[in-house]
């Protein structure tokens, strides 16, 4: 966000409410090793992957008026269709 929107620390800092400080570290832990930057991008595209198939999966079962009662039940819907294991927590 600092590094590609050109938005000051502060702000950044006070949208996920942790201190200008922490902020700085990031940004500097950024700039020194960039490859690291880029694990958390994959792990962000994965997330985005996972809440989609999820969404995908919750949609489905609403349109064939399958009640969803449990979390659990979604969990096992993805197992069965996306082969993918997720959890409740």
């Amino acid at each position: 966000m600092y590094l590609v929107d050109h938005v000051f620390q502060k702000d950044i800092a006070k949208y996920y409410k942790i201190s200008p400080m922490l902020v700085s570290k990031l940004v500097v832990e950024a700039q020194r090793d960039p490859e690291k930057n880029q694990i958390f991008k994959i792990k962000d595209e994965e997330n985005k992957n996972i809440k989609e198939i999820v969404k995908k999966v919750v949609t489905g079962m609403l349109e064939n008026s399958t009640p969803i009662v449990k979390a659990d039940m979604v969990v096992e819907q993805v197992r069965k269709k996306e082969n993918l294991e997720v959890t409740t927590d």
